[in-house]
């Protein structure tokens, strides 16, 4: 009997273990930035779809950006604009996993990105591209339309 009872708990323990090494093998126990933009990345290719907020229907950037966070069990509001507001500021210096921001209009956020490093992020493009894509900081239209960074995951 008492042999029994050790079994099973070592087969608890066992399972425990198991269970929290796939959880936290998956990113959710300290996600990091690096973490993020893997997530990010098996999306490329998805459809841009306004008001998209998974794959299988497709992604608007906040969509996007909104689902990706989740995966790695970080709660991000729904539009862009509110998720500005999340996390520590970036002046310089961006790390992969950073949120970057751009205004189309001058007053208020329009689109969110996921910095990914060399100066590219990955977003869900409303351009000719209509799907999750990398862009360029660098390019013309981003350093016009640039409106901030923020940091959820280090």
């Amino acid at each position: 009997m008492g042999l029994t009872l050790m079994n099973m708990l070592f087969r608890a323990m066992m399972m425990f273990v198991f269970v929290f090494t796939m959880f936290c093998s998956h990113g959710f126990c300290n996600p990091t930035g690096y973490d993020v933009v893997t997530v990010a990345e098996r999306y490329k290719g998805v459809p841009y779809v306004y008001g998209g907020s998974s794959p299988e229907t497709g992604f608007d950037c906040s969509g996007f950006v909104q689902y990706v966070f989740a995966q790695l069990g970080i709660a991000l509001p729904r539009t862009a604009d509110y998720q500005a507001g999340v996390g520590k500021p970036v002046t310089e210096y961006f790390l992969p996993g950073d949120l970057v921001f751009f205004s189309s209009n001058g007053y208020e956020i329009t689109h969110v990105g996921i910095y990914v490093g060399n100066g590219q992020f990955i977003h869900a493009s409303s351009g000719s591209e209509r799907r999750v894509t990398y862009d360029t900081l660098d390019r013309e239209y981003r350093r016009d339309t640039y409106a901030g960074a923020t940091r959820i995951v280090e």
